[in-house]
């Protein structure tokens, strides 16, 4: 049961490790934009192949853990919860790059005006992607449900 829990744990840090390299792809992909600097955007591509490795190791771990320990209860939830939180990280983390790839075209091209809305909706992003780890970590139901309005604003920006 010890080996399980230990199981659990380092499943757990990944999670948080893909949550913290995703917030700051996020940081580097507009600040990038923002100062219109590629070198910044460059090192994003290191770090989606990080996040991408972490996610696999993730799904092979639930996989596993899932055929060989056969949880239940809290456990089983956390399986599936951690399966879908690094797919959705890693959507980030592809997003940021998207970012970063389509700064390119914006970089070559004059600056047509200020990005002002940019960096306070990268800022909401970013703390979306905090705020939900924390959650997670803090087993924080309040915490996760201002992520899910706070959603509604950073979307609010899109618009």
């Amino acid at each position: 049961m010890r080996h399980f829990q230990e199981q659990l744990q380092s499943l757990f840090q990944k999670i948080v490790l893909m949550g913290t390299i995703s917030e700051s792809m996020i940081a580097w992909a507009i600040r990038g934009l923002i100062e219109r600097n590629d070198s910044l955007t460059r090192d994003l591509f290191d770090k989606e192949q990080e996040v991408n490795r972490l996610q696999v190791e993730v799904d092979e771990q639930v996989v596993t853990l899932t055929a060989t320990q056969q949880p239940v209860g809290p456990d089983v939830r956390f399986l599936f919860m951690a399966s879908r939180i690094a797919g959705e990280l890693e959507r980030i983390g592809d997003q940021a790059v998207n970012i970063a790839q389509n700064a390119k075209f914006v970089l070559e091209a004059p600056p047509l005006r200020p990005m002002v809305d940019l960096p306070i909706m990268a800022d909401a992003a970013q703390g979306m992607v905090r705020d939900s780890i924390t959650a997670m970590i803090e087993r924080d139901c309040r915490l996760a449900e201002r992520v899910l309005r706070d959603e509604q604003k950073v979307d609010a920006f899109r618009d």
